[in-house]
C-alpha cells in the first residue's frame, strides 16, 4: 500500500509539472487581445493602402476632367500690337515687310489647332455693313496655346482689314477673324468674319 501511495504521489507530481508546462506555453502565446491588436494593425495598413489608391484614382479622375473641360471650353483669342518679340514667342511669321509693319501677337486661354494667318481681300459689304472677304492662307501653325503664342508681322492700312486669322476651336468648329485697328487708340481687335 505504501508503494501505491508513492506511485500515486509521483503521478500527481508528474501531472502537476505537466500542467505547469502547459501554463507556461499559454503565457508565452499571444493573448486573445493581442491577436485582435495585430489584426487591427493589419486592417489599418490595408485601409491606408486602399485610401491611398482611392486618392490616386481621384487625382487621375480630376486630371482627366480638367483635360476634358479644357478641350470643350471655347477659346478666347486676343491680339495685341507689340514692338519687340525677341525670344518671347513660339512662332513668328512675317506677312509684311513694309516700313510701317508691326507685330500682332495672338494669345489664347486654351489650346487651338490648325491656326492659319490669312490675307484678306475685300469682296462686298451688305446693307448692315458685314464685309465679305476672299481669304488666302499665308501661313499655318499646328497649334497655339497659353504657353505657345503666335506673332505675325503685318500692316493695318485704312479701315478695311488686310489680314486675319483662322483656327479650329475646342468644339471642332472653324473660326475666322479679321485683324482690325481701332481708330481711337490704335489698339488691335478681332472681328469674326464668314
Amino acid at each position: 500500500m505504501k508503494k501505491f501511495v508513492i506511485i500515486l504521489t509521483v503521478l500527481m507530481l508528474v501531472i502537476s509539472f505537466a500542467s505547469c508546462g502547459s501554463n507556461e506555453e499559454s503565457t508565452t502565446a499571444p493573448a486573445e487581445g493581442e491577436k485582435t491588436t495585430a489584426a487591427t494593425e493589419e486592417t489599418t495598413v490595408e485601409e491606408i493602402t486602399t485610401a491611398e489608391e482611392e486618392t490616386t484614382a481621384a487625382d487621375e479622375t480630376t486630371e482627366m476632367l480638367e483635360e476634358v473641360t479644357a478641350e470643350t471650353k471655347i477659346a478666347t483669342v486676343t491680339v495685341e500690337q507689340v514692338e519687340d518679340i525677341t525670344g518671347e514667342y513660339g512662332t513668328v511669321f512675317n506677312a509684311s515687310a513694309e516700313e510701317y509693319a508691326f507685330y500682332a501677337v495672338f494669345r489664347t486661354d486654351v489650346k487651338i489647332t490648325d491656326v492659319k494667318v490669312l490675307g484678306l481681300t475685300f469682296v462686298d459689304a451688305d446693307e448692315s455693313g458685314v464685309i465679305t472677304f476672299d481669304k488666302e492662307v499665308l501661313h499655318t501653325v499646328d497649334e497655339i496655346s497659353p504657353k505657345f503664342n503666335l506673332a505675325v508681322h503685318i500692316t493695318a492700312d485704312g479701315s478695311i482689314p488686310a489680314y486675319g486669322i483662322s483656327y479650329v476651336d475646342t468644339d471642332g468648329t472653324t473660326k475666322n477673324f479679321s485683324i482690325n485697328m481701332s481708330g481711337e487708340d490704335g489698339s488691335l481687335y478681332l472681328s469674326e468674319i464668314k
